[in-house]
């Protein structure tokens, strides 16, 4: 088993640290550097790898200050990193092996919030690292992407083993929670995961990990299938478009305005 550990950076990301047994360690998304050095030295852990998802500056921004205290260390992202950040592109399909870590990350593109953005799959260990594409209870703007893209992303992501772990990078879940409570004012399952994250956020705990099955059941970007959602948000947006697509599309543009 790994450990992932989130490390709080900026104003509301999270670096993820995946920790083998062993005491090597992934770095997903290092926005900031100074707090991952820290957590580094404390736990004593030997960098092997960095994952990064997309091309923002806050899952990026660390890398560079990292990459100079620790050397000749493969970077695996986008092609589309600037200034040489990634020393290993990869791409949809590829398999990746990192030194101290049983079995493969597999790499699947799921554009939508960037036309680069990526995500890295542990299959075994079940755990997805999912970047600014899915958050708990949300999804990302769609700065890049179309509409139909993040839907297809979504889609490929909810269809995995329900109990695989999302680890997004943002701590957005209790306004997430109140645009979704729009959505599906009646969702029990949603009104009591908010008791709880009030109480995980009132005690400086992360909402993260989530899993495939939670989201199914509270996240609404997830559920644009389902009647009343569409019902719902035909009613909030004023139009008469039914297919799922479409429904998601005025649900994101519904959120962009909440």
């Amino acid at each position: 088993m790994f450990n992932v550990v989130a490390v709080p950076i900026l104003n509301d990301n999270y670096v993820w640290i995946i920790e083998s047994s062993t005491g090597q360690a992934v770095l997903v998304d290092p926005g900031s550097h100074k707090e991952v050095l820290a957590h580094i030295a404390k736990e004593k852990l030997k960098p092997t790898a960095i994952f990064v998802t997309h091309h923002h500056n806050d899952h990026v921004g660390g890398i560079k200050s990292f990459a100079r205290k620790h050397g000749n260390i493969p970077i695996y992202g986008p092609k589309t990193v600037g200034n040489g950040i990634v020393t290993h592109p990869v791409h949809q399909g590829d398999k990746i092996n990192v030194r101290g870590f049983a079995g493969e990350f597999t790499v699947d593109h799921i554009p939508g919030h960037t036309l680069d953005h990526l995500s890295f799959h542990h299959p075994i260990q079940q755990l997805l690292f999912c970047g600014d594409t899915l958050f708990n209870v949300g999804c990302g703007r769609l700065f890049e992407g179309t509409p139909e893209q993040m839907h297809d992303s979504l889609t490929r992501i909810k269809t995995l083993p329900p109990e695989t772990k999302l680890f997004c990078t943002h701590e957005y879940t209790l306004d997430n929670i109140a645009f979704a409570k729009t959505i599906e004012p009646d969702n029990q399952d949603l009104l009591d995961y908010e008791k709880e994250v009030i109480r995980q956020r009132e005690n400086d705990e992360p909402s993260l990990p989530t899993t495939v099955d939670h989201q199914l059941r509270i996240n609404p970007f997830l559920r644009c299938h389902l009647p009343h959602v569409k019902k719902k948000v035909q009613e909030l947006s004023n139009t008469t478009h039914e297919d799922d697509v479409s429904i998601f599309e005025q649900m994101r543009r519904l959120k962009d305005y909440h």
